[in-house]
């Protein structure tokens, strides 16, 4: 799985860190194991321009998550 600002700006690279947060409290929740392989660090702390996780198992709850995401960063 990539999460990527691809080339948002840095509102976009705090999104992607957030929804890395997020991503990693529901892969506990439904007991999803994942490999962190890289990310690639955006210009602030807590900004992430790119995630790489290798989801292992359980990966029909991945589908959830994949495509197109609106996050609004409230």
């Amino acid at each position: 799985m990539i999460i990527s600002s691809g080339s948002g700006p840095e509102e976009c690279e705090k999104a992607v860190y957030e929804y890395f947060k997020y991503l990693e409290k529901e892969f506990d929740k439904y007991d999803v194991e994942y490999e962190y392989v890289k990310n690639e660090t955006g210009n602030r702390a807590e900004t992430y321009r790119s995630v790489v996780l290798k989801i292992k198992g359980n990966t029909g709850i991945a589908e959830r998550y994949t495509g197109t995401v609106l996050w609004i960063n409230e």
